[in-house]
């Protein structure tokens, strides 16, 4: 049984394997990481359309059972959230189709709480939701048609206070943010 790590950005992926550093990491040729034998880490690509093609791909090429498929990334969040705070939302709204997934994965977590919504594109202002990313609901969409929803989860990193311009995305700067929560994302990977 594997877990499996999707992320949209390579400095992502690299800044979790930094954050699981006493496990064996493996970079292969495709983008993988190899965190282990268990923990699978793959950055699929910037925005819902992106992501949720080769999380396609990835899947129906992946030949080993998937114990959970974690979609980690940034976020945008209000400014209740500081910058660097890693979040666990509950609910899931994509705001192109209006489709809306409950996070069953993620209710067991301590401090579960809050509304994801994913956009098309960056946004630069608050509305009726507490997160903002570009990616989650395409996972949860995709990894829905084959895996059951409940080994779904989505833990996310405040990067901006839904000002996306000001997002550093070199790999030393995601790395140096990941870091802030560093045991709260291990503790949700591995835990």
């Amino acid at each position: 049984m594997a877990k499996v790590i999707v992320t949209a950005l390579r400095a992502e992926a690299e800044a979790i394997c930094k954050i699981l550093s006493p496990f064996k990491i493996n970079g292969q040729e495709d983008g993988s990481y190899f965190c282990g034998k268990e923990i699978i880490v793959k950055p699929l690509g910037v925005g819902k359309e992106n992501i949720s093609k080769n999380l396609r791909q990835f899947l129906a090429s992946f030949h080993r059972p998937i114990d959970f498929l974690l979609n980690i990334g940034i976020c945008g969040a209000s400014p209740a959230y500081p910058i660097g705070s890693f979040v666990v939302p509950e609910i899931c709204i994509d705001d192109e189709s209006g489709a809306q997934y409950v996070i069953e994965g993620n209710l067991g977590f301590r401090g579960c709480k809050g509304t994801l919504k994913t956009f098309m594109k960056a946004v630069h202002c608050q509305g009726r939701y507490d997160f903002a990313d570009m990616e989650a609901s395409g996972v949860l969409e995709e990894a829905s048609k084959t895996l059951p929803l409940k080994t779904i989860l989505v833990g996310k990193v405040v990067s901006d206070h839904f000002a996306p311009d000001s997002v550093d995305e070199t790999t030393d700067a995601i790395s140096e943010l990941f870091k802030l929560s560093g045991s709260a994302i291990e503790s949700f990977v591995v835990g």
